[in-house]
């Protein structure tokens, strides 16, 4: 998974090219240019719901959000998205937000080692405990669906990476790459920050 600086659009290398033997084009909506249900979003507390296409949101108690769609983070791109608990919600408990994969998508990753880089920014008020950001991509053997909170079918996870960002932070590259391949009997995945 690597976020092109360029075309300002996520890459998730998904197909294999013969002449490059390079696996790309697999993140859908990376650059979250798309927003089919709208360009606002809300989820009420302990619930999930889509914003920008193909990426989904998972609360906890007393966390309803909102997906806004936002001005790109860099030349090239129009739009991103805004993750923002509602004023005078309480809730503490960890934010999901991810872009599950269908079984077409994952077919083409196993066995295969994934890198993801990403630019991201945080606001004023931007309060994960330590101000710490995890990236992860967890894979399972039961059928293709989101993740949120729980956890999938006998899952793995061959990348966990955390990046401590401070609020306010304009924009900041963020990168990791999986310590193991993506197993070759996954059937689930998802990236989930």
């Amino acid at each position: 998974l690597e976020f092109d600086a360029t075309s300002s659009r996520w890459r998730l290398f998904g197909q294999q090219t013969a002449s490059t033997n390079q696996i790309v084009n697999g993140l859908i909506n990376g650059g979250m240019e798309v927003w089919q249900r709208g360009t606002s979003v809300s989820v009420n507390g302990s619930s999930n719901g889509y914003g920008p296409d193909r990426w989904a949101i998972t609360t906890g108690a007393n966390q309803v959000c909102t997906m806004s769609q936002a001005s790109g983070l860099s030349n090239g791109s129009h739009y991103g998205c805004t993750v923002q608990r509602t004023a005078g919600q309480t809730g503490t408990s960890t934010l999901y937000f991810e872009q599950p994969f269908d079984l077409e998508e994952i077919i083409k990753w196993r066995g295969q080692t994934i890198s993801i880089s990403a630019l991201i920014a945080t606001g004023a008020t931007w309060s994960p405990a330590g101000g710490t950001l995890t990236a992860s991509i967890y894979c399972g053997t039961g059928s293709a669906a989101k993740r949120g909170a729980g956890a999938y079918t006998n899952e793995t996870t061959p990348l966990s990476s955390a990046l401590t960002i401070a609020a306010g932070t304009s924009a900041a590259t963020y990168s990791a790459t999986a310590s193991s391949i993506i197993p070759v009997n996954t059937t689930q995945m998802s990236l989930v920050f």
